[in-house]
């Protein structure tokens, strides 16, 4: 027994050093490709190696020891619309987040499980010159995480899962910088308001800065926490199934380096005092999340789940950066709200060794109009998938396809984040296709 638990957690930390995890939108609930198939409706269910990352509880119906190995992939585009006219979208990428699950029946009463995952991405990536550079024009938010369970069976309708993970981020932002900006900053800091600075910059720095090239900035912080997670499973008959799971906050305190290139010296002024490569650090507040889900099993070959999902993304309220050089401390505020996400999902097996399955996602968006940006030009989404299952012995492989749309979204001008004109998000699609092999041993 402890022989298969060590290869259970050999293997994923062997899957952790390989994988590069990057993802394209902030949470990401696609970690297995079957539930990804019924939109992550999952959470009631369970029942595969996957349950460790929708619902641990749910590993009590598994026997013997199983592993799971997947991956799924992104590819979206939007147009941005600017009021002078241009457009512009994201540069074309595909972003593969890989996922490895390891379970292992101790006893009738106890389970061990470990996922290996990425529960947060984001990944945008605009041409270096669009208008909306100086926000920004390439942001990742790098997420991995390494997550234990232990699970037990209360009694024959009820199991409850609980674990620990450590989770580490990174985050890489470039953006570009006006050296108008850099010089009205610096006035500002030895003594003028605003209006006066922009005007002695008019009056003397004008003939020699308006003309440069942008500077162009890249900051790259990471960190690791911990954090726990709960599951709960009821199952009062054969045909109807109760899940519910949480999901503990994570508070990061990131550290790391931003270079500076173009930094401008002209014969009036230099701004090399001011910029130049450093440290920078900055708080990421990642958020709490819950998790509520029913299934029904209508007939033997056919199955619905409906789940509810809270996100409390009232946690990411502001970002403060704090830099090593002159810039000092700068502050964004984000204001961001919870958020709700619906989802519906079928299985129908047409027989021992084929399934189909479908589903719709609802998911609210938490940026509020005033702080929308082009790091996360987020808005609510719908999302349709479809998929299907291939089970022949003690292998498993399961595969789904999915549309995600976005609904269009105004991006208002905003000088203090560096949104120099309005803007219309519009034709938001992202295409999702993934695969898992699992194997029973």
């Amino acid at each position: 027994m402890k022989h298969q638990v060590m290869v259970i957690i050999m293997v994923g930390m062997i899957f952790v050093s390989a994988a590069q995890v990057f993802g394209n939108g902030f949470a990401l609930y696609e970690n297995s490709s079957r539930a990804s198939a019924f939109c992550s409706a999952f959470v009631a269910q369970a029942d595969d190696p996957s349950a460790v990352f929708f619902n641990p509880a749910g590993v009590t119906q598994l026997e013997g020891t199983q592993v799971m190995i997947g991956a799924n992939t992104y590819t979206a585009d939007f147009t941005i619309k600017f009021d002078d006219g241009r457009e512009t979208g994201l540069e074309d990428e595909t972003w593969i987040v890989p996922y490895f699950y390891g379970t292992h029946k101790i006893n009738d009463d106890m389970w061990f499980g470990l996922g290996v995952f990425s529960p947060f991405g984001l990944g945008n990536e605009y041409d270096e010159n669009w208008p909306g550079r100086y926000n920004v024009y390439n942001s990742v938010i790098t997420c991995m995480e390494v997550n234990p369970n232990l699970i037990f069976k209360a009694s024959e309708t009820v199991s409850i899962g609980v674990g620990v993970s450590v989770q580490w981020v990174n985050v890489l932002s470039e953006s570009k910088i006006k050296p108008k900006e850099l010089v009205v900053q610096g006035l500002q800091q030895i003594g003028l308001d605003k209006e006066n600075a922009e005007k002695l910059y008019e009056y003397q720095y004008a003939e020699d800065f308006d003309n440069l090239p942008d500077i162009d900035q890249s900051a790259e912080l990471d960190d690791t926490r911990w954090r726990f997670n709960l599951g709960l499973r009821y199952q009062p008959t054969d045909k109807l199934m109760f899940g519910l799971t949480y999901r503990s906050w994570s508070d990061h305190d990131l550290n790391g380096d931003v270079e500076f290139e173009n930094v401008p010296e002209t014969q009036s002024l230099s701004l090399r005092p001011l910029v130049y490569d450093c440290s920078i650090s900055a708080k990421l507040e990642l958020p709490d999340i819950w998790a509520l889900g029913a299934a029904y099993r209508i007939r033997d070959d056919l199955t619905v789940e409906a789940d509810i999902v809270r996100t409390r993304w009232s946690r990411y309220s502001d970002l403060l950066y704090k830099f090593g050089n002159q810039l000092g401390e700068v502050k964004r505020e984000l204001k961001w709200k919870d958020a709700y996400t619906y989802r519906l999902g079928l299985e129908y097996l047409v027989n021992s060794t084929w399934s189909a399955r479908c589903g719709y996602l609802f998911d609210e968006s938490p940026v509020p109009n005033d702080t929308v940006d082009y790091v996360l030009p987020d808005n609510d989404r719908h999302m349709f998938t479809f998929g299907g299952g291939w089970n022949y012995e003690k292998i498993s492989v399961d595969a789904h396809y999915a549309a995600v749309i976005l609904v269009d979204r105004d991006i208002p001008k905003d000088e203090k984040v560096f949104k120099y004109q309005d803007a219309e998000v519009t034709d938001g699609l992202t295409h999702q296709v993934g695969l898992n092999l699992a194997y029973r041993f």
